[in-house]
């Protein structure tokens, strides 16, 4: 059976290499999205949260690296952003992590290594988010709410998530 394995936004001016990114990744079994701008992909955010971001630092207008602070301070620090850029000196590296990101992959390699960061990326956010919710769980537990709960925690694939798309 095929699975998704994430829902990922590609947010690229360029977009010859915006629908690289999505065909590749769609290839590699995620849900893609893309956004041509960081107004475009930021008004996205208001519905859709991603499993990841692949972000282009330098873009017309709103640049990558203020969607990154955007997106953090939207209270979306789970997501993890990954910067695409052609630049890869210390001072736009240094750059984009202080602007919130997590990861960054060169233009230039091609598209070397992007399934790779994003599958880890993916995994990633999983994990974080099987912990999010199992501490959650607890602390209702604690409260002495539902016994479902319990349940959730034994068969958190089978039990019907509260929020989410599953």
């Amino acid at each position: 059976m095929a699975m998704t394995k994430g829902l990922i936004m590609v947010v690229e001016d360029d977009a010859r290499i915006r629908k690289l990114h999505c065909d590749l990744l769609r290839h590699d079994g995620h849900t893609v999205f893309s956004a041509r701008n960081g107004g475009e992909a930021l008004s996205y955010l208001y519905s859709v949260v991603p499993t990841v971001v692949l972000l282009d630092i330098r873009m017309p207008g709103l640049d990558g690296l203020e969607v990154c602070r955007r997106i953090r301070k939207a209270n979306l620090h789970h997501v993890p952003v990954v910067f695409l850029t052609n630049f890869d000196g210390a001072e736009i590296v240094r750059s984009a992590f202080e602007a919130g990101g997590d990861d960054y992959v060169l233009k230039c390699n091609g598209t070397k290594g992007v399934v790779e960061r994003v599958r880890y990326w993916c995994r990633r956010g999983r994990d974080s988010e099987m912990l999010r919710r199992r501490e959650s769980i607890l602390a209702a537990l604690r409260s002495g709410e539902s016994p479902q709960l319990v349940e959730e925690v034994r068969e958190p694939e089978t039990a019907s998530p509260s929020g989410t798309d599953g």
